[in-house]
């Protein structure tokens, strides 16, 4: 192993060591908070306690403010509270977006796709081309809904973090990411990640998320080692908590009022909900699944149809 990659583990595992410590006077902490709460909470109207939640999810449209049809300067990371933005995320903290230059008429569609979701892995191994082929044309607003609620003991029901020191597969792989999209390199990312899923070599162990994937994507210089320091000091850790939270909890993040997705694959297109099944079959002889769409052409038209639904 070499000094630097010894340099760059030894920090992470410190880190990891100081989150466990960090959690463990939490808890001990909760046991007087819950008990004071009690008591408190039956003076605190409800309003005010989800006031915050809706603030920064249902109350804000679900619309892109890119200018059409002409490349823009990167954007930078931004600040919402104490939340860092990353350059192509949003303020609603629900996705990263893979459009850059969309047309005046573009449909935003919202995908939420799960690392660890055996369909997802099919529908990306089956149509991430095309879905990116027609973000890059500015036909769609492609806006990815990372999720890891499959990351088991991570989250309460309602999105809260329940474990802080849990790094489940889905987590680290988002988390990886998202810091992708610091320097850049997102769809590169993203899309080698869910490679690794759907062949069943995904393990997320830090030497995969910080050196395999980003040498396979061609990720070098100044980029990986700007990369290498977000995934391991966790920077954008916050961000991912926050689009499972709000996923979990806003029902009008995909641009309508729905139920919020729980389960995925799951696509939304100009609000309206658009199941697998519209765009995936069985092959003739029913033992392999096939795209139904194959050309961007064509799976435009079913999107614009879909979108056009009531």
């Amino acid at each position: 192993m070499t000094e630097k990659k010894r340099n760059i583990t030894h920090h992470y595992t410190q880190r990891q060591t100081a989150l466990k410590a960090e959690a463990a006077k939490k808890r001990r902490k909760r046991i007087i908070i819950t008990v004071v709460g009690l008591i408190v909470i039956a003076l605190v109207p409800v309003g005010v306690v989800l006031s915050q939640l809706n603030d920064t999810t249902s109350s804000k449209p679900n619309t892109h403010d890119f200018p059409s049809g002409t490349p823009q300067t990167p954007p930078t990371i931004t600040k919402v509270g104490d939340i860092l933005i990353p350059p192509y995320g949003s303020e609603q903290m629900a996705w990263i977006t893979t459009t850059h230059a969309p047309k005046p008429d573009a449909l935003i569609v919202n995908e939420h796709v799960e690392y660890q979701c055996d369909r997802c892995q099919l529908v990306h191994s089956l149509y991430s081309d095309l879905f990116q082929e027609l973000a890059d044309r500015g036909d769609i607003v492609l806006q990815i809904h990372l999720r890891s609620f499959l990351d088991k003991g991570t989250y309460e029901s309602n999105g809260d973090v329940l474990d802080e020191t849990a790094r489940g597969m889905s987590l680290s792989t988002v988390a990886a990411s998202v810091c992708a999209d610091t320097v850049g390199m997102f769809s590169a990312y993203h899309d080698a990640a869910f490679t690794h899923a759907y062949k069943q070599t995904l393990d997320a162990s830090l030497e995969q998320l910080i050196i395999q994937i980003p040498n396979e994507i061609g990720m070098t210089g100044g980029e990986l080692e700007n990369f290498q320091e977000c995934v391991t000091t966790e920077m954008m850790l916050p961000y991912v908590y926050a689009m499972e939270k709000t996923n979990l909890t806003s029902r009008t993040i995909n641009g309508k009022d729905h139920d919020t997705v729980r389960g995925t694959p799951a696509f939304f297109i100009d609000g309206n909900f658009m199941m697998m099944s519209e765009i995936v079959g069985l092959t003739e002889d029913q033992t392999d699944y096939m795209a139904l769409f194959t050309t961007a052409d064509e799976l435009l038209t079913y999107l614009i149809s879909v979108s056009k639904l009531p």
